[in-house]
């Protein structure tokens, strides 16, 4: 079980590389949805592509041999979406006071969260493909919520959105999929 901010989420157990228990599978580190055994680790980017994009490996459960590498890309700028949504220029909602625009900014992920973009999901060099169910689809996208969103900050689940529509997913998954875990704005 992992706590997100004051949630538990016993579906999800996070292993460190050094904590891992080598009994356990698999002892490697990352998140692990424990109904289906996939693991979620992030990795480096080989292309260096300066934060356009984030790598990700999803290794499969025990009963399967697969490996698939998870291509994040940027998702949509929090300023931009400020400055939209208080029908300002960029350059405009710049020169707002500081307090303001971290007030806006707490405001907007509250109500309306972070958003990302899944670019990809394909095999890992030699591997074989994974079959796609949706149980597989949302226990990955909980994962990547969780990966985008823990270890950046102590709080509580967003309403984050991913727009999920990479190449090497069938179509009859794709979609624009919320947190399901967010509390809805109170």
């Amino acid at each position: 079980m992992v706590k997100w901010g004051q949630l538990e989420v016993p579906e999800l157990e996070y292993r460190q590389r050094w904590r891992g228990d080598p009994s356990k599978w698999p002892a490697e580190p990352g998140v692990v949805h424990l109904p289906t055994g996939m693991r979620l680790r992030s990795v480096a980017d080989p292309n260096e592509t300066r934060g356009a994009e984030s790598h990700g490996l999803l290794f499969s459960p025990p009963s399967e041999n697969w490996i698939m590498r998870v291509i994040m890309g940027r998702g949509e700028d929090i300023d931009d979406r400020l400055a939209r949504k208080l029908n300002l220029t960029y350059h405009e909602f710049r020169k707002l006071p500081v307090e303001q625009k971290i007030e806006e900014e707490a405001r907007i992920l509250y109500e309306d969260g972070k958003r990302y973009v899944c670019k990809s999901v394909l095999p890992e060099k030699d591997s074989k493909s994974m079959e796609w169910t949706e149980d597989r689809r949302d226990a990955f996208l909980l994962m990547m919520f969780w990966v985008e969103e823990v270890g950046r900050a102590e709080s509580d689940p967003l309403p984050s959105l991913i727009h999920f529509r990479p190449v090497g997913v069938p179509e009859q998954f794709h979609g624009d999929f919320r947190n399901k875990l967010a509390q809805a704005p109170r």
